[in-house]
């Protein structure tokens, strides 16, 4: 007799957290191909040294998912930066308590999508939602698709994305990632040479985008970029070494 299946929990990326700022967690349960409502949830936040931030919160059930609106206080200026904290969820099913845990950071400001809709139509693809027919009525799903393989490819190289200055910096790699996406939905829908060729090319984009990608980075937290150099995703991104900032001229 095969065993039981588990739920599945949903997690696209590490859960960002900005200081001093109100904010929703959630984590999305899985069986059998629909979210599975835990009758009752806690939400705790463990800082780097083990001990708790946030400790077993009771969590709302929002439409079937688990979720804690963290108060700014709870986040306050003193809380260290870093990306060694942890989520940990506790999701109570009958007698059984699923205790889930995700990657999380806390920093002074988050990084977001940096497309949309139109950025992928505008241009080349006019009519490119009209082609996806039954697959989907917008192109949302694969932007979200994209920036979070994007996001995990930077934390698994430790290539820390909320240390990332300028939501300029992602949007090349982000864009050519979701048209790779969509071309390979719209391919294996219809089998057509075209969407086959438009598929590998931007393939080739984004691999290309991401073997060159750079970044100015904000390893102090201050809000501005600490060198007018851009760091390489092959870089390891050491949080506590000294920034080495030029000095800053009048230009004008």
């Amino acid at each position: 007799m095969s065993a039981p299946s588990q739920r599945s929990y949903r997690v696209l990326y590490p859960d960002v957290l900005e200081r001093e700022v109100p904010q929703t967690v959630s984590l999305e349960a899985w069986l059998n191909g629909a979210l599975a409502p835990p009758d009752s949830a806690t939400y705790t936040l463990i800082r780097p040294d083990g001990t708790a931030q946030i400790n077993a919160a009771p969590a709302s059930i929002v439409g079937g998912i688990a979720t804690y609106a963290i108060p700014a206080l709870s986040l306050p200026s003193t809380l260290a930066f870093g990306e060694m904290y942890q989520s940990r969820w506790a999701m109570t099913y009958g007698t059984q308590v699923d205790r889930p845990r995700r990657e999380a950071a806390v920093t002074a400001f988050k990084l977001y999508p940096p497309i949309t809709d139109i950025d992928l139509t505008r241009g080349e693809y006019p009519d490119l939602i009209n082609q996806l027919g039954d697959i989907s009525t917008s192109l949302q799903e694969f932007i979200d698709q994209a920036y979070g393989q994007f996001v995990r490819k930077l934390w698994k190289i430790n290539y820390w994305p909320d240390l990332i200055v300028s939501q300029h910096d992602i949007v090349d790699p982000v864009r050519q990632l979701a048209l790779y996406l969509v071309m390979k939905a719209l391919y294996r829908s219809q089998k057509s040479a075209n969407w086959k060729e438009l598929m590998d090319i931007h393939a080739e984009g984004w691999k290309g985008e991401w073997s060159g990608f750079k970044a100015r980075l904000d390893k102090d937290h201050d809000g501005l970029a600490d060198s007018e150099d851009k760091a390489a995703a092959t870089t390891v991104v050491h949080r506590n070494m000294r920034p080495r900032r030029r000095a800053r001229t009048n230009r004008w």
